[in-house]
């Protein structure tokens, strides 16, 4: 069970207040900082932006302070018998500041708590130890969270540059093989990740922007349409014009007439 042994709520503090711990406290300290805050780890004091979350284990050294503008947090001192296996269970870091872009729910259940806390009704010492379970649950789910979406962004960045390359280079041969290489993924996760983020397959998306090169070229009475075919990765004129038809409904050489009515 959880057990609390004290708890603040919006505890505003100035630009001189410093927490400096060396040898920390002998129970768990949960935080979430309402401003930015600067936090002392490994000799280092780094800056963290408002919502940021931290769980000190016992004894565990806490240094913690805001000298431009103090600072606002929200804090829970509490034991636990079973707290080490329920933190590996949740996947929560512990020692680690957190920083969560949708924290505001959190400030919310540290005010029940602490009204559980001070109640002397039938099972408020159970529903204490509910809700912090469930508020570590919740800072380990939008942890996890953002994790992923910083995963996404990351993927996407990735696959841009890969069909910027890709596009690019139209006189390439491009393989599915050789397209999903340049992001060290099989052939089918590739070609499923690619469609999620630009709405094509990447061979559809490769031909359409050998067709829309194709247009502009045809523009220029300069190139021979064989050269054409070339530039953008047809071996012979009759493929390339086939290709052309199906998917701009009209031939190379008819094309080009077209842009002179």
């Amino acid at each position: 069970m959880f057990q609390i042994n004290r708890i603040g709520c919006a505890y505003k503090e100035s630009k001189s207040f410093v927490i400096d711990r060396p040898d920390g406290t002998d129970d768990y300290l949960f935080l979430i900082f309402l401003n930015d805050i600067y936090i002392g780890q490994n000799n280092q004091l780094n800056h963290y932006k408002k919502g940021t979350c931290l769980l000190y284990t016992p004894n565990q050294t806490q240094y913690y302070k805001n000298p431009y503008t103090g600072f606002e947090n929200d804090w829970i001192h509490f034991t636990s018998d079973d707290g080490k296996d329920f933190f590996d269970t949740i996947q929560l870091p512990l020692n680690t500041p957190l920083e969560l872009d949708t924290y505001h729910l959190i400030p919310q259940y540290i005010r029940r708590i602490e009204k559980e806390t001070w109640m002397e009704d039938i099972g408020a010492k159970q529903m204490s130890d509910l809700l912090i379970r469930e508020l570590l649950i919740q800072v380990a789910r939008l942890n996890q969270k953002k994790d992923s979406l910083k995963a996404e962004s990351n993927t996407e960045v990735l696959f841009r540059q890969t069909r910027s390359s890709i596009l690019s280079s139209p006189a390439h041969p491009w393989s599915i093989e050789e397209m999903a290489a340049l992001t060290n993924l099989s052939r089918s996760r590739f070609s499923h990740i690619y469609a999620d983020i630009f709405g094509v397959s990447p061979k559809e998306d490769l031909m359409r922007a050998r067709m829309d090169l194709a247009k502009f070229l045809l523009s220029n009475d300069s190139y021979a349409i064989s050269d054409i075919a070339e530039k953008i990765g047809y071996v012979g004129i009759y493929h390339f014009s086939k290709q052309f038809k199906k998917k701009c409904g009209l031939s190379p050489s008819d094309y080009r007439k077209s842009l002179k009515n």
